[in-house]
This record gives C-alpha cells, structure tokens and sequence, in this order.
C-alpha cells in the first residue's frame, strides 16, 4: 500500500489527526502538518514527497518503524524521524520515495 500513496493522499488531509500506535500498544495522536514534495531522479516511479507530523512534546519517539492510523487512509508503518520541539509541540518527519 506504501508504493501507492501520493502526495496528494497527505496533502488533502493537512490537519487531520493519526494515531500512532507504541511498542508497548500505547496510543499517541500526531497531526498531519504539512507536506511537500521534493526532487524526483531519473528510475524514481512516483514523485517523491516528505510529510510532517505533529506530535504533543513528550513522550519525544525515536527514530523508528511505527504502525500509524489514519481514518482516510488506513494503517500503515512509517519510518518516522524526529526533527526537533516546534511552539506547538515536536515534529516528526516521513519521506515516501
């Protein structure tokens, strides 16, 4: 399912919220911050797109593989990457090649 999101997929649903499902089963709730498209190279079947997602300031995840649901688009894991606190909490990126 991955290969076949698109940008738009995210893009449409800026502001909606996931729920991000922990190791331990616990829940905790990002939301679609904003999405944007990047360079695409030669071989590169779809256009790439990086989105970011807001999440409350603790607990801070790590860099990791987590299982996210959203209720347009499903459940999927996602490699996620910590940015860095943002004014309204810590930013959590995902790029999509």
């Amino acid at each position: 399912m991955l290969d076949q999101l698109q940008k738009d997929a995210f893009a449409d649903r800026v502001g909606t919220k996931v729920h991000l499902t922990l190791p331990d089963s616990a829940e905790l709730e990002l939301t679609i911050h904003e999405v944007t498209a990047l360079p695409q190279h030669d071989g590169q079947t779809r256009p790439p797109f990086s989105v970011l997602f807001r999440g409350p300031e603790a607990p801070v995840l790590e860099q990791a593989i987590y299982s996210l649901g959203h209720s347009d688009l499903g459940t999927m894991e996602l490699f996620l990457v910590p940015l860095g606190p943002k004014k309204s909490g810590f930013e959590y990126e995902a790029v999509f090649t």
